[in-house]
Protein backbone atom coordinates (compact mmCIF):
# COMPACT_ATOMS: atom_id res chain seq x y z
CA UNK A 1 0.00 0.00 0.00
CA UNK A 2 1.70 3.19 -1.11
CA UNK A 3 0.25 5.96 0.97
CA UNK A 4 2.28 9.13 1.37
CA UNK A 5 3.19 7.59 4.69
CA UNK A 6 2.74 3.99 5.73
CA UNK A 7 3.93 2.29 8.89
CA UNK A 8 6.22 -0.69 8.54
CA UNK A 9 7.02 -2.93 11.47
CA UNK A 10 10.49 -4.36 11.69
CA UNK A 11 9.15 -7.22 13.77
CA UNK A 12 7.12 -8.56 10.84
CA UNK A 13 9.89 -8.35 8.25
CA UNK A 14 11.08 -11.90 8.77
CA UNK A 15 9.25 -15.22 8.81
CA UNK A 16 9.16 -17.48 11.84
CA UNK A 17 12.18 -19.40 10.57
CA UNK A 18 14.26 -16.22 10.51
CA UNK A 19 14.65 -16.17 6.73
CA UNK A 20 12.58 -14.84 3.86
CA UNK A 21 12.64 -15.48 0.14
CA UNK A 22 13.66 -12.55 -2.03
CA UNK A 23 10.48 -10.88 -3.28
CA UNK A 24 10.41 -7.24 -4.35
CA UNK A 25 7.38 -5.32 -5.49
CA UNK A 26 8.70 -4.35 -8.91
CA UNK A 27 11.80 -4.28 -11.10
CA UNK A 28 12.95 -2.12 -13.99
CA UNK A 29 13.49 -3.66 -17.38
CA UNK A 30 15.24 -2.60 -20.58
CA UNK A 31 15.23 -4.65 -23.78
CA UNK A 32 18.44 -2.91 -24.87
CA UNK A 33 21.63 -4.80 -25.64
CA UNK A 34 23.62 -2.02 -27.28
CA UNK A 35 23.79 1.67 -28.24
CA UNK A 36 21.71 3.50 -30.85
CA UNK A 37 24.31 3.05 -33.55
CA UNK A 38 24.38 -0.75 -33.25
CA UNK A 39 22.47 -2.82 -35.85
CA UNK A 40 19.02 -3.91 -34.68
CA UNK A 41 20.06 -7.53 -34.15
CA UNK A 42 22.68 -6.48 -31.59
CA UNK A 43 20.95 -3.34 -30.27
CA UNK A 44 17.83 -5.05 -28.91
CA UNK A 45 17.09 -8.35 -27.21
CA UNK A 46 15.33 -11.07 -29.19
CA UNK A 47 11.71 -12.02 -28.50
CA UNK A 48 12.92 -15.30 -27.00
CA UNK A 49 15.29 -13.46 -24.65
CA UNK A 50 12.55 -11.06 -23.57
CA UNK A 51 10.18 -13.93 -22.85
CA UNK A 52 12.82 -15.69 -20.77
CA UNK A 53 13.60 -12.47 -18.91
CA UNK A 54 9.94 -12.09 -17.98
CA UNK A 55 9.82 -15.64 -16.62
CA UNK A 56 12.97 -14.92 -14.60
CA UNK A 57 11.59 -11.68 -13.19
CA UNK A 58 8.34 -13.37 -12.21
CA UNK A 59 10.29 -15.49 -9.71
CA UNK A 60 11.08 -12.40 -7.59
CA UNK A 61 8.45 -9.78 -8.46
CA UNK A 62 4.96 -9.11 -9.80
CA UNK A 63 5.62 -5.85 -11.66
CA UNK A 64 8.04 -4.90 -14.42
CA UNK A 65 8.69 -1.26 -15.29
CA UNK A 66 9.52 0.10 -18.75
CA UNK A 67 10.85 3.52 -19.75
CA UNK A 68 9.86 3.60 -23.40
CA UNK A 69 7.31 1.96 -25.66
CA UNK A 70 9.08 2.85 -28.90
CA UNK A 71 12.69 1.99 -28.12
CA UNK A 72 13.33 -1.62 -29.20
CA UNK A 73 9.56 -1.74 -29.81
CA UNK A 74 9.10 -2.56 -26.14
CA UNK A 75 5.42 -1.68 -26.17
CA UNK A 76 4.46 -4.46 -28.55
CA UNK A 77 7.20 -6.92 -27.56
CA UNK A 78 7.69 -6.63 -23.80
CA UNK A 79 4.18 -5.85 -22.56
CA UNK A 80 2.52 -8.97 -24.05
CA UNK A 81 5.43 -11.13 -22.84
CA UNK A 82 5.16 -9.67 -19.34
CA UNK A 83 1.41 -10.23 -19.19
CA UNK A 84 1.87 -13.78 -20.47
CA UNK A 85 4.35 -14.42 -17.65
CA UNK A 86 1.84 -13.20 -15.08
CA UNK A 87 3.42 -9.79 -14.52
CA UNK A 88 1.76 -6.41 -14.35
CA UNK A 89 3.48 -3.53 -16.14
CA UNK A 90 4.47 -0.01 -15.17
CA UNK A 91 4.33 1.66 -18.58
CA UNK A 92 6.82 4.39 -19.41
CA UNK A 93 6.70 7.00 -22.16
CA UNK A 94 10.05 8.58 -22.93
CA UNK A 95 10.07 12.38 -23.04
CA UNK A 96 12.88 14.59 -24.37
CA UNK A 97 13.35 18.04 -25.85
CA UNK A 98 12.08 16.71 -29.19
CA UNK A 99 8.27 16.78 -29.27
CA UNK A 100 8.30 14.07 -31.94
CA UNK A 101 9.66 11.62 -29.36
CA UNK A 102 6.59 12.10 -27.18
CA UNK A 103 4.27 11.94 -30.20
CA UNK A 104 5.73 8.57 -31.20
CA UNK A 105 5.38 7.25 -27.65
CA UNK A 106 1.78 8.45 -27.42
CA UNK A 107 0.91 6.86 -30.77
CA UNK A 108 2.34 3.54 -29.59
CA UNK A 109 0.36 3.80 -26.35
CA UNK A 110 -2.85 4.52 -28.24
CA UNK A 111 -2.26 1.43 -30.38
CA UNK A 112 -1.86 -0.65 -27.22
CA UNK A 113 -5.10 0.80 -25.84
CA UNK A 114 -6.98 -0.24 -28.97
CA UNK A 115 -5.51 -3.75 -28.73
CA UNK A 116 -6.86 -4.09 -25.20
CA UNK A 117 -3.44 -4.41 -23.58
CA UNK A 118 -3.66 -1.28 -21.42
CA UNK A 119 -6.27 -2.21 -18.83
CA UNK A 120 -6.56 -1.57 -15.11
CA UNK A 121 -6.00 -5.22 -14.23
CA UNK A 122 -2.75 -5.48 -16.23
CA UNK A 123 -1.14 -2.04 -15.93
CA UNK A 124 0.19 -0.70 -12.61
CA UNK A 125 0.66 2.88 -13.81
CA UNK A 126 1.76 5.05 -16.72
CA UNK A 127 4.61 7.52 -16.25
CA UNK A 128 5.07 10.34 -18.74
CA UNK A 129 8.78 11.10 -18.79
CA UNK A 130 11.61 10.22 -16.44
CA UNK A 131 13.68 13.09 -15.02
CA UNK A 132 13.05 15.15 -18.17
CA UNK A 133 12.48 18.28 -16.08
CA UNK A 134 15.59 17.65 -14.00
CA UNK A 135 17.65 17.26 -17.19
CA UNK A 136 16.17 20.56 -18.46
CA UNK A 137 14.83 18.75 -21.52
CA UNK A 138 11.39 20.27 -21.05
CA UNK A 139 9.64 22.71 -18.74
CA UNK A 140 7.36 21.78 -15.87
CA UNK A 141 4.41 23.21 -17.80
CA UNK A 142 5.22 21.15 -20.90
CA UNK A 143 5.55 17.92 -18.94
CA UNK A 144 2.21 18.57 -17.26
CA UNK A 145 0.68 19.24 -20.70
CA UNK A 146 1.98 15.86 -21.91
CA UNK A 147 0.63 14.25 -18.75
CA UNK A 148 -2.81 15.75 -19.36
CA UNK A 149 -2.80 14.38 -22.93
CA UNK A 150 -2.18 10.87 -21.64
CA UNK A 151 -4.85 11.24 -18.96
CA UNK A 152 -7.34 12.28 -21.64
CA UNK A 153 -6.36 9.29 -23.77
CA UNK A 154 -6.75 6.93 -20.81
CA UNK A 155 -10.19 8.31 -20.02
CA UNK A 156 -11.43 7.32 -23.49
CA UNK A 157 -11.16 3.66 -22.49
CA UNK A 158 -13.44 2.58 -19.60
CA UNK A 159 -11.34 -0.54 -18.94
CA UNK A 160 -8.35 1.71 -18.21
CA UNK A 161 -9.92 4.48 -16.14
CA UNK A 162 -8.34 3.36 -12.87
CA UNK A 163 -4.73 3.39 -14.13
CA UNK A 164 -2.79 6.20 -12.40
CA UNK A 165 -0.78 8.53 -14.63
CA UNK A 166 2.34 10.15 -13.20
CA UNK A 167 5.68 11.82 -13.95
CA UNK A 168 8.92 10.23 -12.73
CA UNK A 169 11.14 12.94 -11.26
CA UNK A 170 13.71 13.43 -8.54
CA UNK A 171 12.19 14.35 -5.20
CA UNK A 172 13.79 17.83 -5.25
CA UNK A 173 11.95 18.69 -8.47
CA UNK A 174 8.61 17.74 -6.93
CA UNK A 175 9.39 19.81 -3.84
CA UNK A 176 10.39 22.82 -5.93
CA UNK A 177 7.27 22.57 -8.12
CA UNK A 178 4.24 21.62 -6.06
CA UNK A 179 2.10 22.00 -9.19
CA UNK A 180 3.53 18.65 -10.27
CA UNK A 181 2.06 17.04 -7.17
CA UNK A 182 -1.29 18.63 -8.04
CA UNK A 183 -1.14 17.35 -11.62
CA UNK A 184 -0.22 13.68 -11.15
CA UNK A 185 -2.47 10.90 -9.89
CA UNK A 186 0.38 9.55 -7.74
CA UNK A 187 3.81 11.02 -7.03
CA UNK A 188 6.67 9.00 -8.55
CA UNK A 189 9.95 10.21 -7.05
CA UNK A 190 13.59 9.12 -7.34
CA UNK A 191 16.22 9.37 -4.62
CA UNK A 192 19.78 8.02 -4.53
CA UNK A 193 22.02 8.35 -1.47
CA UNK A 194 24.59 6.51 -3.63
CA UNK A 195 25.05 9.64 -5.77
CA UNK A 196 25.45 11.82 -2.66
CA UNK A 197 28.63 9.94 -1.66
CA UNK A 198 26.86 8.84 1.51
CA UNK A 199 28.18 6.17 3.88
CA UNK A 200 26.22 3.01 3.17
CA UNK A 201 25.77 2.32 6.90
CA UNK A 202 23.40 5.30 7.18
CA UNK A 203 22.24 5.54 3.56
CA UNK A 204 18.74 4.15 4.13
CA UNK A 205 18.27 6.63 6.98
CA UNK A 206 19.47 9.36 4.62
CA UNK A 207 16.93 8.19 2.06
CA UNK A 208 14.13 8.43 4.61
CA UNK A 209 15.23 11.88 5.78
CA UNK A 210 15.44 13.21 2.20
CA UNK A 211 11.99 11.88 1.33
CA UNK A 212 10.11 12.96 4.45
CA UNK A 213 9.32 16.51 3.17
CA UNK A 214 7.86 15.06 -0.03
CA UNK A 215 5.76 12.55 1.92
CA UNK A 216 4.36 15.48 3.89
CA UNK A 217 3.66 17.60 0.79
CA UNK A 218 1.96 14.74 -1.02
CA UNK A 219 -0.09 13.83 2.03
CA UNK A 220 -1.30 17.42 2.36
CA UNK A 221 -2.66 17.16 -1.18
CA UNK A 222 -4.13 13.70 -0.75
CA UNK A 223 -1.59 12.03 -3.05
CA UNK A 224 0.27 8.74 -2.68
CA UNK A 225 4.02 8.51 -3.13
CA UNK A 226 5.87 5.80 -5.05
CA UNK A 227 9.67 5.77 -4.94
CA UNK A 228 10.40 5.30 -8.59
CA UNK A 229 14.16 4.78 -8.31
CA UNK A 230 16.78 3.99 -5.73
CA UNK A 231 19.69 1.60 -5.54
CA UNK A 232 23.40 0.98 -5.06
CA UNK A 233 25.93 -0.21 -7.64
CA UNK A 234 27.77 -3.46 -6.93
CA UNK A 235 30.88 -2.67 -8.98
CA UNK A 236 32.80 0.13 -10.69
CA UNK A 237 34.03 3.52 -9.54
CA UNK A 238 32.92 7.12 -9.98
CA UNK A 239 34.32 10.28 -8.42
CA UNK A 240 30.74 11.51 -8.01
CA UNK A 241 29.45 8.44 -6.16
CA UNK A 242 29.78 6.35 -3.03
CA UNK A 243 31.84 3.17 -2.88
CA UNK A 244 30.38 0.50 -5.16
CA UNK A 245 30.93 -3.13 -4.23
CA UNK A 246 28.77 -6.22 -3.59
CA UNK A 247 28.87 -5.78 0.19
CA UNK A 248 27.62 -2.18 0.06
CA UNK A 249 24.97 -3.04 -2.53
CA UNK A 250 23.68 -5.76 -0.22
CA UNK A 251 23.75 -3.51 2.86
CA UNK A 252 21.72 -0.80 1.14
CA UNK A 253 19.33 -3.33 -0.34
CA UNK A 254 18.68 -4.96 3.03
CA UNK A 255 18.20 -1.66 4.85
CA UNK A 256 16.00 -0.22 2.12
CA UNK A 257 14.03 -3.47 1.88
CA UNK A 258 13.29 -3.21 5.61
CA UNK A 259 12.22 0.40 5.15
CA UNK A 260 9.94 -0.42 2.22
CA UNK A 261 8.77 -3.92 3.14
CA UNK A 262 5.03 -3.42 3.30
CA UNK A 263 4.81 -0.82 0.54
CA UNK A 264 4.85 -0.84 -3.24
CA UNK A 265 8.35 -0.45 -4.62
CA UNK A 266 10.45 -1.28 -7.63
CA UNK A 267 14.12 -1.98 -7.13
CA UNK A 268 16.64 -0.38 -9.46
CA UNK A 269 17.15 -2.48 -12.60
CA UNK A 270 16.43 -6.13 -13.12
CA UNK A 271 19.63 -6.91 -15.02
CA UNK A 272 23.09 -5.41 -15.24
CA UNK A 273 23.57 -3.64 -18.57
CA UNK A 274 27.12 -4.34 -19.62
CA UNK A 275 26.76 -2.46 -22.90
CA UNK A 276 26.70 0.80 -20.91
CA UNK A 277 30.38 0.34 -20.08
CA UNK A 278 31.31 1.86 -23.44
CA UNK A 279 28.52 4.44 -23.64
CA UNK A 280 27.54 5.98 -20.29
CA UNK A 281 29.42 8.88 -18.75
CA UNK A 282 29.65 7.04 -15.43
CA UNK A 283 29.91 3.68 -17.16
CA UNK A 284 32.05 2.10 -14.44
CA UNK A 285 29.06 2.07 -12.08
CA UNK A 286 26.16 2.53 -14.52
CA UNK A 287 26.43 -1.06 -15.73
CA UNK A 288 26.17 -2.63 -12.28
CA UNK A 289 22.92 -1.58 -10.60
CA UNK A 290 21.01 -4.80 -11.26
CA UNK A 291 19.86 -7.56 -8.94
CA UNK A 292 20.59 -9.85 -11.87
CA UNK A 293 23.74 -10.22 -13.92
CA UNK A 294 23.52 -9.49 -17.63
CA UNK A 295 23.22 -13.24 -18.28
CA UNK A 296 19.96 -13.38 -16.33
CA UNK A 297 21.32 -15.05 -13.17
CA UNK A 298 20.59 -13.40 -9.83
CA UNK A 299 23.77 -12.03 -8.28
CA UNK A 300 25.23 -14.42 -5.73
CA UNK A 301 25.32 -11.68 -3.10
CA UNK A 302 21.56 -11.22 -3.20
CA UNK A 303 20.69 -14.88 -3.70
CA UNK A 304 22.65 -16.21 -0.73
CA UNK A 305 22.58 -13.52 1.95
CA UNK A 306 19.47 -11.36 1.62
CA UNK A 307 17.24 -11.25 4.69
CA UNK A 308 19.01 -14.04 6.55
CA UNK A 309 18.92 -12.62 10.08
CA UNK A 310 16.22 -10.67 11.90
CA UNK A 311 19.01 -8.74 13.63
CA UNK A 312 19.71 -7.15 10.24
CA UNK A 313 16.77 -4.77 10.71
CA UNK A 314 18.48 -1.36 10.86
CA UNK A 315 18.28 0.49 14.17
CA UNK A 316 16.59 3.53 12.66
CA UNK A 317 13.50 1.42 11.89
CA UNK A 318 12.92 0.80 15.59
CA UNK A 319 10.98 3.55 17.36
CA UNK A 320 9.80 4.03 20.91
CA UNK A 321 6.23 3.45 19.73
CA UNK A 322 6.84 -0.25 19.11
CA UNK A 323 9.37 -0.76 16.38
CA UNK A 324 7.78 1.17 13.53
CA UNK A 325 8.98 3.71 11.04
CA UNK A 326 7.13 5.57 8.32
CA UNK A 327 7.98 5.51 4.65
CA UNK A 328 6.51 4.97 1.22
CA UNK A 329 8.44 3.47 -1.63
CA UNK A 330 8.95 1.92 -5.04
CA UNK A 331 12.24 2.01 -7.00
CA UNK A 332 13.53 2.34 -10.62
CA UNK A 333 15.64 4.21 -13.18
CA UNK A 334 15.38 6.46 -16.19
CA UNK A 335 16.55 6.56 -19.80
CA UNK A 336 18.63 9.29 -21.26
CA UNK A 337 17.45 11.92 -23.69
CA UNK A 338 17.31 11.17 -27.38
CA UNK A 339 16.86 13.60 -30.20
CA UNK A 340 14.92 11.25 -32.44
CA UNK A 341 13.98 7.96 -30.85
CA UNK A 342 13.52 7.32 -27.14
CA UNK A 343 16.16 6.66 -24.53
CA UNK A 344 19.63 5.24 -24.56
CA UNK A 345 22.44 5.78 -22.12
CA UNK A 346 23.77 9.09 -21.09
CA UNK A 347 23.84 10.55 -17.64
CA UNK A 348 22.84 13.33 -15.31
CA UNK A 349 23.81 14.20 -11.78
CA UNK A 350 21.98 15.29 -8.65
CA UNK A 351 21.79 14.50 -5.00
CA UNK A 352 18.49 12.81 -5.74
CA UNK A 353 18.92 11.74 -9.33
CA UNK A 354 19.66 8.27 -10.54
CA UNK A 355 22.49 9.96 -12.45
CA UNK A 356 22.13 7.41 -15.19
CA UNK A 357 19.94 6.68 -18.15
CA UNK A 358 18.06 4.08 -20.05
CA UNK A 359 18.92 4.53 -23.69
CA UNK A 360 21.44 6.19 -25.95
CA UNK A 361 21.40 9.75 -27.14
Amino acid sequence: VIGATAAIAGATLFSASGTEALQVFGLNYNARLGPDWAPSETRCKSDASIQQDMKTLKTVTNIVRLYSLVDCDQGTRVIPAAISAGLNVSVGLWVSGDANVFRAEKAQLESLFTRGLITSDKIFDIHVGSEAIYRNDISVAQNIAYLDEIKALRDQYPQSKDIPVTIAEISDVYLAHSELVDAVDVVSANNFPFWEKWDVATAAQRFQDRMTPLFALASSKGKRVVIGETGWASDGTSAKASTANPENALTYFRDFYALAKQQRWEYFEAFDEEWKVTTAVDAAVEAHFGLFNANGAIKETFASVVLAESSAVPDFLLSAEGGQAEASTSTSTSPAPSTSVPPSPSTSSSSNSSNHSRCNS
